[in-house]
């Protein structure tokens, strides 16, 4: 039987992924969890969401596409927020750290 699995979206121009990955990416996989990592927000959907047992999210919502001397983007869209909360509604974990919450 295969193990539960979990999303890992981190990164952002305050928190480095590799710095979010190497720190929280090992409890999870402790916790006897598979651990599909992302610094993409886009894979945050129903799609992608429908066979994970967590969502963790260690990022915040902005994203400066035009650098960071321009005006920041939220990265996040209604279908994203809609697909989240279909997820926990149906038994999916949600774990938002630090300001991603």
């Amino acid at each position: 039987m295969p193990k539960p699995t979990a999303i890992l979206l981190g990164g952002d121009r305050y928190h480095h992924a590799d710095e979010a990955f190497a720190g929280v990416g090992p409890a999870l996989e402790a916790a006897g969890l598979t651990v599909v990592y992302t610094t993409d927000p886009t894979l945050i959907d129903a799609d992608h969401l429908s066979d994970k047992r967590l969502l963790c999210i260690l990022r915040d919502g902005m994203e400066w596409p035009e650098g960071h001397e321009t005006p920041y983007e939220v990265w996040m869209r209604p279908h994203q927020e809609q697909a989240i909360e279909k997820f926990v509604a149906a038994g999916g974990a949600f774990m938002p750290l630090h300001n991603a919450g």
